[in-house]
C-alpha cells in the first residue's frame, strides 16, 4: 500500500515537532553535556589539522577533516533546533493565512 503524501501544512507541523524534540534534547542536561563534548572534540580536530597538516598523510588529513565535518554537523543539528523550529512555526502561520480554507483530511 502506498504511503499517503503529507500536505504542506502536515509537513511543516511534522518539522516543528521534530525540531521541538531536538530542542528538548539540546536543552536537557545530557544534551548540554553532549554539546560541550562536541565542542571539545571540534577544537581537538582543528588542532590536529592545524598543527600537523604538514606531516599528515593525505588519507589522515582527509580523515581528520571528515571527522571535523561530522562533529560540526551534529553540533549544528543540536544547537540550531530552536531557530529552525521558530522558522517552521512562522512558515506554518504564513501558510495558514495564505490557505485559510484548506481542509485537514
Amino acid at each position: 500500500m502506498a504511503k499517503k503524501e503529507l500536505t504542506r501544512k502536515e509537513e511543516i507541523s511534522k518539522d516543528i515537532s521534530k525540531q521541538a524534540s531536538l530542542e528538548a534534547v539540546g536543552f536537557s542536561e545530557g544534551g548540554q553535556m553532549i554539546i560541550k563534548e562536541l565542542k571539545k572534540d571540534i577544537v581537538g580536530a582543528i588542532n590536529a589539522i592545524a598543527y600537523s597538516y604538514k606531516t599528515l598523510s593525505h588519507a589522515s588529513l582527509i580523515g581528520h577533516c571528515a571527522s571535523l565535518a561530522e562533529k560540526i554537523a551534529v553540533l549544528k543539528v543540536m544547537t540550531g533546533a530552536s531557530k529552525r523550529k521558530k522558522i517552521a512555526e512562522r512558515d506554518l502561520t504564513e501558510y495558514i493565512k495564505e490557505n485559510p480554507n484548506e481542509d485537514d483530511e
